[in-house]
């Protein structure tokens, strides 16, 4: 069997490799990177150029492909089409072209591009029609719809996931670095719910939803059973971390202004922070919710990772890494 992989260079996907070569010990594994620091089994391609792609030998007989790469922050709607439809479309050409026996090709999309639900007792399902809210969710719903115009060719399988944490992640390690310093800032979030997944059960249920043949064609959120509140959630990670908060709430309306200098930055410095006006539409519904029920009934997925177990390994990686 042949597995190809994008997006290795992130937390998802670094965390999805190391779990195949467990699951499929001595298959072919190869992933493709825009960079040049390339180690075994890595090819460079450019995915905004479809030949390259089409010319690489990664793209050649695969069996098995999962498409996580793209963006997670930007500033404008062009930054994200450009990297999260237009490398999907690519791919998607190059392995009609290159790999015409292609048994599964699985998509890491995103809670986003489902949009927020509309109470705590709203688990948003499947079924319900989409409602994406700012740009990162947009792309890839249209990534999605990519994916789903090649139905007849392809035997795919979309994967949505919560907000995903684990050893490895960046964002929540802001979280963590916060408790120990003490302070406990909350960004005008502390009550508002949302869906979240640790990396070992993200990575199990793609692994699954690739290889159940009730997963073709078909879209599945995978989340933990109950939401959390970013309080519970900060509270947790200040408890495992044996610190006490001295907690601080700023007005959702504060941070919202705060986000248009965060897209000043951006554009003077080319870089961009968590503190975008895009990141922020997606942090201002109170409730990002979904309901894991259809992956428990076609995949046979389960959420094994409590969240005080999953922050406490998280803790210990960072501590490991010399990341606190």
């Amino acid at each position: 069997m042949k597995i190809l992989l994008t997006g290795t260079g992130g937390f998802i996907g670094q965390s999805l490799k190391r779990k195949l070569e467990e699951h499929f010990s001595g298959e072919e594994i190869v992933s493709l990177k825009r960079q040049r620091s390339l180690g075994k089994g890595e090819h460079t391609v450019d995915y905004s150029d479809i030949q390259t792609m089409a010319d690489c030998e990664a793209c050649k007989g695969v069996d098995l492909a999962f498409h996580i790469a793209g963006i997670t922050k930007g500033v404008s709607f062009r930054e994200f089409y450009n990297a999260n439809v237009v490398p999907t479309e690519n791919l998607l050409a190059a392995l009609e072209r290159k790999s015409p026996s292609l048994k599964r090709f699985v998509f890491i999309s995103s809670h986003a591009a489902a949009g927020p639900s509309q109470s705590r007792q709203h688990y948003k399902a499947e079924s319900e029609e989409d409602n994406p809210i700012e740009y990162y969710g947009e792309s890839k719903w249209l990534a999605e719809q990519v994916v789903k115009a090649r139905n007849r060719s392809l035997p795919f399988t979309i994967i949505r996931p919560s907000s995903v944490y684990g050893p490895g992640d960046a964002d929540f390690l802001n979280i963590f670095r916060m408790a120990k310093s003490g302070i406990n800032l909350y960004s005008g979030n502390k009550d508002k719910y949302t869906s979240i997944i640790y990396i070992d059960d993200l990575v199990e249920g793609m692994i699954g939803s690739s290889l159940s043949p009730n997963a073709i064609s078909d879209t599945y959120f995978l989340c933990n059973d109950e939401p959390v509140s970013w309080k519970q959630l900060h509270e947790t990670i200040f408890r495992i971390m044996d610190k006490e908060p001295k907690s601080i709430s700023i007005p959702f309306p504060a941070v919202k202004a705060l986000s248009y200098l965060g897209d000043a930055y951006a554009h003077i410095s080319g870089k961009c922070s968590l503190l975008n006006v895009q990141k922020i539409k997606l942090s201002e519904p109170d409730f990002w919710i979904a309901s894991n029920q259809k992956a428990k009934k076609d995949l046979g997925y389960s959420s094994k990772i409590r969240l005080e177990d999953g922050v406490r390994s998280t803790h210990e990686h960072y501590l490991r890494n010399k990341q606190l």
